[in-house]
């Protein structure tokens, strides 16, 4: 069975009703601060929300790469180099607008996955321009797929005497000594010729350097004793958030930040996510407690 027609069997529609949803299909430009997203319309999105689905299985990627990647998170991508002599981190300018349509279908031939018609089905529904657009879900597993080759030359830098490993637009590289500064200079040079010959660009506001004296973080992330961990401070505003909503104090952070918060921490340190949780449920139940007697005396107060 052809993309086209998974799609439309996973979302009940005909294979037309599929084309015509992506011809029809437009995007909502919203400005940021540092970046434009582009957002599809409820049809166009769908389609493509079940086709990003498909094409996680489908698409070659390089091992390297961690971001939109099933099995994958950040906390793989920081496992990749525990307690680093030196850690480098870089920032792709304008990641998914770089990543074009030729690239993608040279990558995909490449490495094989799709038939032709597929790779054609693709480039119609989830292209903008000729570009990716930052937004659509399908972009980021069509953005691993078409770096494939990137990820490989990137791996093998310095004669691999890195370690290397993506997240999305971020680039790590870490040695298990501490280098000297003429071996980070090269590392530095040959990672910028290499993503330049591929058509990106690095944001040379962005990079960073830490050796083992210093606070070495990846993707949030805290890699200086091996084992990734959350950062120290990052557990005490949850900590102070959970205390002042058992105190009955007003807290900045309502039950979507501190469950988003707490999700992050179970990722990597799961007893201190069950903790937390015991902890949120306790202030949730004394809320409701207070709220129920508050509501008590207010009745109390109106009876003559």
């Amino acid at each position: 069975m052809t993309l086209c027609g998974r799609v439309a069997a996973k979302l009940k529609m005909t294979e037309r009703e599929v084309w015509r949803a992506i011809r029809a299909g437009a995007y909502r430009h919203v400005k940021l601060e540092k970046r434009t997203l582009s957002i599809p319309d409820s049809m166009l999105g769908k389609v493509q929300g079940a086709l990003a689905k498909f094409l996680s299985y489908k698409l070659a990627v390089h091992d390297a790469a961690h971001g939109a990647v099933h099995g994958r998170s950040i906390l793989s991508a920081a496992a990749v180099h525990g307690s680093p002599g030196v850690l480098v981190g870089l920032d792709v300018h304008d990641f998914f607008g770089t990543v074009t349509s030729a690239m993608f279908r040279h990558a995909v031939h490449a490495s094989g996955g799709l038939v032709a018609g597929d790779v054609n089905f693709v480039l119609k529904a989830c292209f903008e321009d000729g570009v990716l657009p930052q937004g659509a879900p399908t972009s980021p597993v069509i953005a691993n797929a078409s770096v494939y080759f990137l990820d490989e030359e990137l791996s093998a830098v310095r004669g691999g005497a890195w370690r290397y490993s993506r997240f999305v637009d971020d680039l790590f590289f870490s040695h298990a000594k501490d280098v000297s500064r003429h071996e980070v200079i090269a590392l530095l040079t040959q990672a910028r010729h290499i993503v330049e010959e591929y058509g990106f660009k690095l944001a040379a506001s962005k990079r960073r350097i830490a050796r083992r004296h210093q606070c070495q973080t990846i993707v949030g992330l805290i890699v200086n004793e091996g084992k990734p961990r959350v950062p120290r401070p990052f557990h005490r505003k949850i900590r102070a958030a959970l205390h002042a909503r058992l105190k009955g104090k007003p807290s900045t952070w309502d039950d979507a930040r501190l469950k988003g918060a707490i999700a992050f921490v179970e990722m990597v340190e799961p007893e201190w996510a069950t903790l937390y949780k015991m902890n949120l449920e306790l202030a949730q139940i004394q809320e409701n407690q207070r709220a129920i007697a508050n509501a008590i005396l207010a009745t109390d107060d109106h009876k003559p």
